[in-house]
């Protein structure tokens, strides 16, 4: 590895890892990721030169290291454009992470070569070319960059905060009623009160301050109705309120059980493994 990248790969893993400690101060934690990266690689840049004798020009370095203040508009556009929780198979996943590894780093080199060439063209007389920017920019950044948007995604979602801590989720109930059919009866049920949902065939049954109640709806056709934000798939016979949660127990083999607020306990199964294991992750 280049000497010149280990400060900043320094300062991107203590960003990171006070972002996860901090998930409801995503957006300041990240404006400060760049921060101290963009100020670290203009004093790296500065030690250098004073130690080589080269020559130092500060616009010049302050314009470069903008490239670092590109990765979160990236990202986020990223994650947005097609989330990876869509895609069930770990072979169309990984697809997904090496295309999006390979294509928007190319992206982003691109981009930073319009807005420095740009840039550079208000402030200088003699502005740089975008062919030496670009060549600049794939020599000395294509690794990392590849590096960030392959293995970025991989926790991006708790990285953002999509997933809340856990220690909230009880106390931020959904407002809003659902309604359930009963043969010829529609029975509107509010929402913070349905804990659980499971399979009783030929029905579901949704469990409400410890009533059960059945559903004539196959458990895939409500998961695909309900609010994701709050109702979770963990098992093909079981979908969950995360407001409900009470405490994650490990069965010693990689394996969960979630106990609920009506006394439940519900198995999590592996292959919904996405869904819920950043709600454990908070938990911990």
């Amino acid at each position: 590895m280049n000497q010149t990248q280990i400060p900043n790969m320094i300062a991107a893993g203590i960003a990171i890892r006070k972002i996860r400690i901090l998930p409801d101060r995503i957006w300041m934690m990240l404006i400060l990721f760049c921060i101290s990266i963009y100020i670290l690689a203009v004093v790296q840049d500065l030690v250098f030169a004073k130690l080589y004798r080269t020559r130092f020009y500060w616009s010049e370095t302050l314009l470069y290291n903008l490239y670092w203040f590109l990765f979160p508009p990236l990202l986020l556009f990223l994650h947005r454009l097609v989330s990876p929780k869509k895609f069930r198979s770990p072979l169309f996943k990984g697809l997904y992470y090496v295309i999006s590894g390979c294509l928007f780093p190319i992206i982003h080199i691109f981009l930073f070569a319009l807005i420095f060439v740009g840039l550079s063209t208000l402030m200088n007389d003699n502005p740089h070319r975008m062919s030496v920017i670009l060549s600049s920019a794939f020599s000395n950044q294509l690794y990392i960059t590849v590096l960030v948007y392959i293995f970025l995604p991989w926790v991006y979602p708790y990285i953002i905060g999509l997933k809340r801590p856990l220690h909230s989720l009880g106390a931020r109930f959904p407002s809003g009623t659902l309604a359930i059919k009963q043969g010829s009866r529609t029975r509107m049920i509010a929402i913070h009160t349905i804990s659980s949902i499971l399979t009783d065939k030929p029905y579901s049954a949704f469990f409400v301050n410890c009533e059960k109640i059945l559903h004539n709806e196959s458990l895939k056709k409500l998961e695909e109705s309900l609010d994701p934000e709050i109702f979770i798939r963990v098992h093909r016979s079981a979908i969950i309120n995360k407001g409900h949660i009470r405490q994650f127990r490990s069965r010693g083999n990689g394996d969960y059980d979630v106990d609920l607020s009506d006394g439940r306990t519900i198995r999590l199964s592996r292959h919904y493994r996405s869904n819920w294991e950043g709600l454990i992750l908070h938990s911990v």
